[in-house]
């Protein structure tokens, strides 16, 4: 479970500063509630590991990115086991900074859940309820919308801000963040500042 206030709270912390800095409007009604229905659809993907396949929730998170004419690049480890990342251009004069999740989720119980269905991402007294909203999928979406948000109001970046998803974090990480520090450490470029979580 995650709350909604809490949710909607950091969400306003982590988009708040640059944008009043430079007078922008943002309207957070909207994003909050976009950011809400999100999360809802993602904790729906049962991305349990093992054997934790994301193909589908790597493609829902890919689809919202390139709505936004955001360029997404996928790095498959291995089928079903999906990298996502995405970057937004600053000036180059900071190192970039690196928004990560993991999009895999360790096994519910169901009969441990006092009738909601794990993967429902169903609200009950205020709450989002499932499987991941808390480890990640929950910060996967602030960073998500906190990212959008920057290309949205086209805030002039001192560094590339860079948002990527990974899977297999919950057993070890071999195909998600040590995958992409093995095979693809150019993608990183690499970040000065790491906000997540990963599996090394």
């Amino acid at each position: 479970m995650i709350p909604l206030c809490l949710r909607t709270l950091c969400l306003l912390i982590l988009l708040a500063l640059p944008t009043l800095a430079l007078g922008q409007e943002v309207d957070w009604k909207t994003t909050v509630g976009e950011a809400g229905d999100t999360l809802q659809q993602y904790l729906r993907f049962d991305t349990t590991n093992p054997p934790g396949d994301v193909t589908d929730a790597a493609q829902f998170l890919q689809r919202i990115l390139e709505k936004e004419n955001i360029p997404v690049t996928r790095y498959e480890a291995a089928p079903g086991k999906i990298n996502l990342a995405a970057r937004l251009k600053g000036s180059g004069s900071a190192k970039p900074i690196l928004l990560l999740h993991h999009m895999d989720v360790v096994p519910a119980d169901a009969s441990r859940w006092n009738g909601i269905n794990p993967f429902g991402g169903e609200i009950k007294d205020g709450q989002i309820w499932g499987r991941g909203a808390i480890d990640m999928k929950g910060t996967g979406v602030l960073q998500l919308y906190a990212f959008l948000t920057l290309a949205r109001q086209k805030i002039p970046l001192d560094r590339d801000v860079m948002f990527m998803a990974v899977n297999d974090e919950e057993i070890g990480g071999t195909m998600g963040t040590r995958y992409m520090l093995d095979h693809h450490y150019e993608a990183l470029d690499p970040a000065e500042r790491l906000l997540g979580a990963a599996q090394l």
